[in-house]
Formats: structure tokens, C-alpha cells, sequence
């Protein structure tokens, strides 16, 4: 995730997941998130001269924030269409009344 090319490829592979999907990578990317902090904090309490193998992956901040980006994204969409219904019905209901 290091270009902007990168990013807009992930956001291109994101785009075709589905509903389920897409939540399900949230969830693994939260969890590997939250592995790495916790290493990390081991790391610093306990064995601070030794490096960690594989170095943290800084990574998986950016990918969480793709995935909550469209998650966000698909929302405000749905959002609009059942708005968007919604007045429609309302208008052809109050002409009738």
C-alpha cells in the first residue's frame, strides 16, 4: 500500500467483494491488527533488545481503513436508495388522502 496505484488497485479488488465478504476481511484484518498489538506490547515489556521477525506490518492500518472506507461507502448508497423510495412513496400517498 505504499503508491497510490496500489491503493486504487485494492480499492478496484474491494469493489467486487461481496456484502459478506467484505465484512469477513474486516473482521480478519481486525483480528491481525490486534494480534500485532499485542506483540508488539509483549515485545516492549519483555524482550526489548530482541527484533521482532517479521517486522509489524504498518500495512494493516491502511488496509482497515480501505475496508471501512467501502463498508462506509455501500451504506450511504443503500441509504440513498431507501431514502430516495421512500419519498417517492410518500409524495404518491399524500396526493391520495
Amino acid at each position: 500500500m505504499n503508491t497510490e496505484a496500489t491503493r486504487q488497485h485494492f480499492r478496484k479488488r474491494l469493489v467486487d467483494l461481496s456484502e459478506q465478504e467484505l465484512v469477513q476481511w474486516s473482521f480478519l484484518v481486525g483480528l491481525a491488527a490486534r494480534i500485532e498489538c499485542e506483540l508488539e506490547a509483549y515485545h516492549a515489556l519483555f524482550a526489548p533488545s530482541i527484533a521482532l521477525e517479521p517486522t509489524p506490518d504498518t500495512q494493516l492500518a491502511g488496509i482497515q481503513l480501505l475496508i471501512t472506507q467501502e463498508i462506509k461507502r455501500r451504506s450511504v448508497a443503500r441509504t440513498k436508495i431507501l431514502h430516495t423510495e421512500g419519498e417517492e412513496n410518500h409524495a404518491n400517498t399524500n396526493g391520495k388522502d
